[in-house]
């Protein structure tokens, strides 16, 4: 639980921090969440993919790590998904937990209730037998598809919102080693963690940047320096 963005009580945090350790003790899967001051001009999708990368999340060989991101300078608000829970964890729940569970709470100004409401939410997905999991998932997916056929206007940004939903994708470069699987790492953990953030962040800043306007300088996307566990 990193809360940059100093949105959350002490009493949450702690609350929060327990409830995600007791996921990975149980289930070996990794949620981790993260509350930022600002996305510095990048989407959330971008911002959020080079931190999860960055950061590890999961286990390498089964990507089974989740990252539920906060922006609320830009009201965003998004769930990051390694490629090892997509079957369990879709696009469509996804959207769904944040329209039900997160959304009406932060636009009511109860961020410690949103962000907990969404936790619970994820971490009940995550713990069921993957049978269960799926067949949840499949249900989400198929509700998004009636609505869909029914015409409904799909879900889109208002006063506080999430972003379009993506595909999943690996946590970890190819080749990349996790600084720490374990999100519980100590002092020497959180100091590789903020390195190898500051790092991949900003190289991928700027090949963005580049690859978005030839003539203009590239721009380092630099993250908070005191990522702690």
């Amino acid at each position: 639980m990193v809360d940059n963005a100093h949105i959350l009580t002490p009493a949450t945090t702690a609350a929060l921090n327990d409830k995600l350790a007791a996921l990975e003790q149980g289930t070996s899967r990794q949620l981790v969440v993260v509350t930022l001051p600002s996305l510095q001009g990048y989407d959330i999708s971008d911002y959020g993919y080079q931190l999860g990368r960055a950061w590890g999340i999961g286990q390498a060989k089964l990507n089974n790590g989740v990252l539920f991101i906060i922006a609320p300078t830009e009201h965003k608000t998004r769930i990051e998904v390694g490629y090892g829970l997509e079957p369990i964890l879709t696009d469509a729940l996804s959207e769904i937990i944040l329209q039900n569970a997160v959304l009406p709470r932060f636009r009511a100004g109860d961020f410690n209730g949103g962000v907990t409401a969404g936790v619970d939410a994820l971490i009940q997905q995550l713990s069921l037998e993957r049978s269960a999991a799926e067949a949840k998932a499949a249900a989400a997916a198929q509700a998004a598809q009636n609505d869909r056929g029914r015409g409904a206007t799909p879900l889109t940004a208002s006063s506080f919102s999430s972003s379009s939903p993506s595909p999943s994708f690996a946590f970890l470069a190819p080749g990349a080693s996790c600084p720490s699987c374990s999100w519980a790492a100590g002092a020497a953990g959180a100091a590789a963690m903020a390195a190898a953030v500051t790092a991949a962040v900003a190289v991928a800043g700027a090949a963005a940047e580049a690859a978005a306007s030839a003539a203009a300088a590239p721009r380092k996307l630099v993250m908070p320096k005191d990522f702690l566990c």
